[in-house]
């Protein structure tokens, strides 16, 4: 049989309102801070900065962050060049680190 129109949902289901939010936060000692970690500073330029800041803030991963947390990623991202056809990435291996490819 082929149904052309679907019912209406119950309407107690109408009632019911907005779903409630998910959280993922965890809590417990595994999950505080460490407050001895120092994040590395790697030195460049500050043409080197600009450039990685603005790639960094059109990638929804980094256009959240406050000015403190974003300055906190650039020092850290060290600038490396590479001869061409260079493997930097291998399918299946675990990654350890983020790459911004310019050419």
């Amino acid at each position: 049989d082929v149904v052309d129109e679907m019912p209406p949902p119950p309407t107690t289901y109408m009632k019911k309102g907005p779903r409630g939010s998910v959280s993922a936060e965890a809590y417990g000692d595994w999950n505080k801070k460490d407050e001895s970690f120092t994040p590395p500073v790697f030195p460049k330029s500050d043409e080197v900065t600009a450039r990685l800041k603005a790639i960094l803030q059109k990638s929804f991963m980094f256009s959240a962050l406050g000015a403190n947390e974003l300055g906190v990623i650039l020092g850290a991202m060290k600038d490396t060049t590479l001869e061409p056809k260079t493997r930097i990435i291998t399918q299946g291996d675990d990654g350890n680190c983020l790459y911004i490819i310019e050419e």
